[in-house]
């Protein structure tokens, strides 16, 4: 334990009473798990991308979720490990997974469960989830579409993503490239940051519908923002956004968003319960995201939502 505890830790978690890693204390998980209070995830299906040293896997555990695969595209596999002993729960740890191999990783992983199934018995292995968490993953990657699109081809109709990111806070259709040596807020893994709306407009291309949000400020001109939006069977466009039924004509968007994996739609939507009063679109039916973060005041983060203690359950 001594020896773990003198590593890098992104999440700051108690591994034993009073013993607490040394992690960055990042405001920004603090709205991830806001918004994750507010889902029921009992019983639920639940993977968890860029997961770190898995306090989200730990909180879902914990609260009853069934299935819970952790993955990441570094290996803190030793470090995963005592965080679960310490919190005794299990959940699945799928390490060194880059975002492009995430469906066929996954699918991998399935067709392994299925030989154990037939030949051991036990529940048949389910490619799709529940639950999706992209928590401080999009400013990451060099292609924040590709992300979500391979993200959402995992969710199964009904089911809720949480998108936590670095994002601007501009009324505009907009992604900044930080490459250029002068817009890095946090390092030079920095890439895209890209406005509420665009983020919007992301989701619901990719048939999700935006439920929920939660931001806090993080210096000039960016915000740390999070969304819950749910997977339905259409695009919850506006009424400006005549060709988005056209825009999946594009040869790429097979590629991006696999919908050929669930072929049985049948179960009930994951439930959801809204503490505040996301600003929702007449006539569509979804959370105006840049509306809903303008209308609301930033979380309150506290010390219990920046740290992972034994006895935490959100």
């Amino acid at each position: 334990m001594d020896n773990l505890l003198d590593r890098y830790w992104y999440y700051a978690i108690e591994m034993a009473p009073g013993v607490i890693t040394p992690g960055k204390r990042f405001p920004n998980v603090a709205i991830t798990r806001d918004l994750l209070s507010r889902i029921d995830v009992k019983g639920q299906r639940c993977l968890d991308i860029g997961t770190m040293e898995a306090l989200v896997p730990v909180i879902l555990a914990k609260r009853g979720a069934s299935g819970v695969v952790a993955v990441d595209g570094l290996d803190f596999g030793e470090k995963v490990a005592a965080v679960r002993q310490a919190h005794n729960v299990s959940f699945a740890y799928v390490p060194g997974v880059l975002s492009g191999s995430l469906v066929r990783s996954m699918e991998e992983r399935v067709a392994g469960d299925m030989t154990e199934h037939r030949f051991a018995g036990g529940p048949k292995p389910r490619l799709d989830f529940d639950v999706v968490v992209l928590s401080g993953m999009l400013y990451h990657v060099h292609s924040p579409l590709h992300v979500l699109a391979a993200a959402r081809s995992l969710l199964r109709p009904g089911g809720l993503m949480i998108v936590e990111t670095a994002i601007m806070p501009m009324d505009a259709y907009l992604m900044q490239w930080n490459f250029a040596g002068t817009g890095y807020v946090y390092g030079p893994t920095d890439t895209w940051f890209m406005t509420v709306p665009l983020l919007d407009h992301f989701l619901r291309f990719l048939k999700m519908m935006p439920l929920d949000a939660r931001w806090i400020p993080a210096g000039p001109g960016v915000a740390r923002f999070a969304c819950v939006a749910r997977a339905v069977d259409y695009r919850p466009r506006l009424p400006a956004e005549t060709l988005m039924e056209e825009a999946p004509w594009n040869l790429e968007h097979a590629a991006l968003h696999r919908e050929n994996l669930f072929p049985d739609p049948k179960l009930p939507p994951v439930p959801y319960t809204t503490a505040a009063k996301p600003v929702y679109r007449q006539g569509v039916g979804s959370c105006d995201l840049f509306a809903t973060m303008q209308a609301s005041q930033p979380l309150n983060v506290t010390p219990e939502l920046v740290e992972l203690r034994l006895g935490a359950t959100i």
